[in-house]
């Protein structure tokens, strides 16, 4: 039996190395990892893999046309490793942050209201403008995580069909796709926080200077001529 090409043997090494991202990955998104710049990190580069496998997906689709090749048995194993230990967990982690920026959003709103019946000390409503702002900041890269995925379904359907290996066998197309943010709360907290700003800025404003008595208008000047 005769080795593997040179071709062959990079696609070993590839499946190997993105098969132990999927590994490390599942541990991550099983965690409980604090809502911050760790969860922003971690979802950015859960995307890049998915964003890779798709490449992957894509080259095996061009190998097939040109018909110069087929699918190896590692990246079968690495399609399988991906949908039963990350896609799932993945969907579960969103949920678990989505439920925590809830949280945050709905006590920022409170503590808006609260701070409604009182005079603002300075600099407080920028605060409030900020957390506001944060959480949205974070939940930018739910959209595209979640759209990365889909396109990495999409073309292993495709990939499927091409070479007649059913590659979507372990994956769940049913998963909710629902990533959607509590706007409302969101727009009510940053209204508040910018009706704040104004308010202290107005009274933080220089009274109106007082009109000099002497009048230099043109038609007065051109009367006293």
């Amino acid at each position: 039996m005769g080795g593997l090409t040179q071709q062959e043997d990079c696609e070993k090494v590839i499946c190997n190395r993105l098969g132990m991202l999927v590994n490390a990955f599942y541990e991550l998104v099983q965690s409980a990892i604090p809502v911050g710049p760790c969860v922003d990190a971690t979802l950015k580069s859960i995307t890049r893999l998915f964003t890779t496998v798709t490449l992957l997906c894509k080259y095996y689709m061009s190998l097939y046309r040109q018909r110069a090749g087929h699918l190896s048995s590692r990246f079968e194993k690495l399609i399988k490793l991906l949908a039963t230990r990350l896609t799932q967990n993945v969907y579960s982690m969103i949920t678990y942050i989505q439920t925590l920026q809830s949280e945050r959003l709905n006590q920022a709103a409170a503590r808006t209201g609260k701070a409604k019946e009182k005079k603002r000390g300075e600099g407080e409503g920028r605060g409030m403008s900020g957390k506001a702002k944060s959480v949205m900041k974070e939940t930018r890269a739910i959209p595209s995580l979640v759209y990365a995925i889909e396109k990495c379904e999409q073309l292993l359907i495709k990939l499927s069909k091409m070479s007649k290996v059913d590659l979507m066998e372990h994956i769940k197309l049913s998963t909710s796709r629902d990533f959607r943010i509590n706007t409302r709360v969101v727009q009510e907290v940053t209204e508040q926080a910018s009706s704040d700003e104004e308010s202290s800025s107005d009274d933080e404003s220089p009274p109106p200077s007082k009109r000099s008595k002497t009048d230099y208008s043109p038609h007065k000047l051109a009367s006293k001529k």
